[in-house]
């Protein structure tokens, strides 16, 4: 269904995972503290509830099959030595 094309929550580091064949990238969780704050890692451990405009921003994305011109915008902005490949 998906091909080459991956969208993954990664529930215990709180961040999504995105992939496009080879390559890939990180992006903050559609779920936010009761400040309004992302809990990478889930350090805090407090509550996280869903933020439906943050949800939304990632539906979209799938949807309109933006994953592989976000990827690329991503990778030609950072260098990454070891992030999405090692997990």
């Amino acid at each position: 269904c998906g091909g080459d094309i991956g969208m993954y929550l990664l529930i215990k580091k709180c961040i999504v995972l995105i992939l496009h064949v080879d390559n890939g990238n990180f992006m903050n969780p559609p779920y936010l503290d009761a400040h309004g704050e992302v809990d990478v890692g889930l350090r805090r451990g407090r509550p996280q509830y869903l933020n439906m405009k943050r949800y939304d921003e990632l539906r979209k994305l799938w949807l309109t099959h933006g994953i592989p011109s976000f990827v690329a915008r991503k990778i030609e902005q950072s260098i990454d030595f070891g992030g999405w490949m090692t997990l």
